[in-house]
């Protein structure tokens, strides 16, 4: 996301640096007296495609400037509050609450990543699957998750984890990240307990959150 971001930019300021062309000019023959109105227009024309320039350079500075980065946060995610205890098959269940960040601009994109620990109590299923929403609603770039097999049960140890979602869609103000998690089984489901992120409340886990602008 972040290349093609930076790529729409780098066009749009093709497009906006284009210079403004310099119409037809008088034409001075040597040896021939010059006329002061000929002169003068020259250089009107000169100066009317360099202020042209000037504005263009302008906003196209200003474009560049709102497809950047606009700003960033790191959070530290405390423990999760309680373990999810009951069956989360088939469909997200939410775990909780990690953090929350204030985005700037309607139009903007958020990418937010988790880098931390989970674990499972017990894995009765196929996999569980974790996924990071932000107000509980799910990455509108393609699934923002990972998961734990079976036979990756139980907190000690826990399992570490990178999770990154690219959210957009979002208006300006404040946004809360969470984690949900979901028992997938191609048999009969049978019910997975105890899902947990940062189950030893690390200081080590976080989340990365960016905001960037689009063209």
């Amino acid at each position: 996301m972040k290349v093609v971001m930076h790529t729409a930019a780098l066009l749009l300021s093709s497009v906006l640096l284009q210079a403004g062309e310099v119409g037809a000019m008088n034409t001075f023959v040597a040896n021939t007296p010059a006329v002061a109105d000929e002169v003068n227009a020259n250089f009107s024309e000169h100066t009317t495609q360099i202020n042209d320039n000037n504005g263009r350079i302008s906003v196209n500075s200003a474009a560049i400037a709102a497809t950047g980065l606009l700003g960033w946060s790191t959070l530290a995610v405390p423990r999760t509050t309680s373990p999810l205890t009951g069956t989360f098959v088939g469909e997200f269940v939410k775990i909780g609450d990690m953090g929350s960040y204030v985005k700037q601009q309607d139009a903007s994109v958020l990418e937010i990543q988790y880098n931390g620990r989970i674990c499972v109590g017990v894995i009765a299923d196929d996999q569980v699957v974790f996924e990071l929403r932000v107000d509980d609603t799910p990455s509108s770039g393609g699934p923002a998750r990972t998961m734990l097999q079976y036979g990756e049960e139980g907190c000690l140890p826990s399992h570490p984890a990178t999770i990154t979602g690219i959210f957009d869609g979002l208006s300006a103000g404040n946004h809360t990240v969470s984690m949900w998690v979901r028992a997938e089984s191609s048999g009969m489901a049978v019910g997975s307990t105890n899902a947990l992120y940062n189950p030893a409340d690390s200081s080590a886990d976080h989340l990365v959150i960016k905001e960037f602008g689009t063209p």
